[in-house]
C-alpha cells in the first residue's frame, strides 16, 4: 500500500526519508511531527539533473512527561 499522499502543490510523505521526482523549479519543504515538537521550513530551487538533498531537524518543545498525547481526528477517505 502506497504511503505518500498527493494533492495539487502537496506531498505528504509519513516517513523520515523519502526519494521524490520533481521538475526543476522553486519549493518549499515543511515538516512537522505535532505541536510537541519544533517545525521546519526549507526554500528550495530545484535544477534539472542535479540531485539534492534535504534535511530538517526538528526539536522537542514541550516536556508531556506524565501526560498522553493524541491526534483524535478521523478521516474516512484513505489519504484524505
Amino acid at each position: 500500500m502506497p504511503r505518500t499522499a498527493v494533492r495539487s502543490g502537496v506531498i505528504y510523505v509519513p516517513d523520515s526519508e523519502v526519494t521524490l521526482e520533481l521538475p526543476p523549479g522553486e519549493y518549499t519543504s515543511f515538516a512537522a511531527r505535532g505541536c510537541e515538537w519544533s517545525s521546519s521550513k526549507i526554500a528550495l530551487k530545484l535544477e534539472r539533473d542535479v540531485p539534492l538533498r534535504v534535511e530538517h531537524t526538528l526539536r522537542r518543545e514541550l516536556d508531556t512527561q506524565g501526560f498522553m498525547a493524541a491526534d483524535t481526528h478521523l478521516h474516512t477517505l484513505q489519504f484524505s
